[in-house]
């Protein structure tokens, strides 16, 4: 199977475009989003199924092609942090400069390695009236997918052992918010940082990666039986198995992410000469609180405009000029290896 003519591009931008409009609007709603027409057609959490489940199909495919695991985690270290440091440090940067920061240098440098780190964000890195980049949170989760990764892989290539691990997880996750309220302390902290509740998705992913003579046949043939389900049972029903926003149920998270591989491979290869997904997911909280709190714009259709637009834009410039000449250094030292 062909897997490279894929449009796994246009899924992770959808998926990209998704979150931020989600979020944009929940922050900008009196009512968190919730009273907003169609709210569980955009609410965020199946585009982060979907981002999950996507990364474990590309990635896993990724480390069976790299010659060295070295190689591998390189590549996925340059993927994730050097965007993810200027989208961090560039709004504080401008922030302490303009005086909407506390003259606390050292402080500001540790909050900004732990916003790098873990996600974390307090009153040295974002000013009044910000609400902080959000979306940040899934960046450990990922980083922990990358290193789990090897050992996923071979793990996975046992059906039977594929098929526990799975179902492991997907209890792991019912359980989660269980866990999470018995849990206390630092104990407690180290839980919400791990990617347990979220690793059935990636799961998803490279299990389809793995099978996928077997597998992506299946989810092209049952495609619309999958877009009917989804329809059904998270709009139509709007079926709930859990408590907390982050964690979309489970029969939900696998129909979409189904349909997101299938559609992938179901439509044919469209590839996009700028990847705008990355950019978009970490920048439309950055310009939102800029927005709003130096340029005083108060919450309108228009403001969300402006935001999305300009998010756009920044998101093709870091692409441009950051993601674009990482990407060449990567493939010109795998191509010396």
């Amino acid at each position: 199977m062909e897997i490279n003519k894929n449009s796994f591009d246009i899924i992770s931008l959808i998926a990209a475009v998704d979150v931020m409009v989600a979020h944009t609007v929940a922050h900008s709603s009196p009512g968190g989003g919730a009273d907003f027409p169609f709210w569980r057609f955009i609410a965020p959490a199946p585009a982060v199924a979907v981002m999950f489940a996507i990364s474990g199909f590309l990635v896993t495919a990724s480390y069976e092609k790299c010659p060295r695991l070295l190689d591998f985690y390189k590549k996925r270290v340059l993927r994730i942090y050097p965007l993810l440091i200027v989208a961090v440090t560039v709004p504080v940067i401008i922030y302490f400069g303009i005086g909407l920061l506390p003259y606390n240098p050292v402080q500001i440098t540790i909050e900004c390695l732990k916003t790098i780190s873990i996600g974390s964000f307090g009153k040295y890195t974002i000013p009044v009236g910000a609400i902080g980049n959000g979306s940040l949170w899934t960046i450990i989760i990922q980083m922990q997918f990358y290193f789990l990764t090897p050992i996923i892989f071979k793990l996975l290539k046992s059906r039977k052992v594929s098929i526990l691990i799975f179902i492991g997880a997907i209890v792991e996750n019912l359980l989660s918010v269980k866990v999470e309220q018995v849990l206390t302390g630092t104990i407690a902290r180290i839980y919400s940082l791990s990617c347990l509740p979220y690793l059935y998705m990636y799961l998803f992913g490279a299990i389809i990666y793995i099978y996928r003579e077997i597998l992506l046949g299946w989810l092209e043939k049952y495609f619309w039986l999958f877009c009917i389900g989804y329809g059904l049972i998270h709009w139509g029903i709007a079926l709930d198995l859990r408590f907390d926003w982050k964690y979309i149920n489970p029969i939900s998270a696998l129909l979409v992410m189904g349909i997101a591989i299938g559609a992938a491979f179901k439509f044919g290869s469209h590839r996009l000469k700028i990847d705008l997904s990355y950019g978009i997911y970490l920048w439309h909280l950055p310009v939102f609180d800029f927005i709003h709190v130096v340029l005083k714009m108060k919450y309108s259709f228009c403001y969300l405009l402006i935001v999305w637009t300009a998010t756009f834009v920044i998101a093709g410039v870091s692409n441009r000029y950051i993601e674009k000449p990482i990407f060449r250094y990567v493939g010109q030292h795998q191509s010396s290896a």
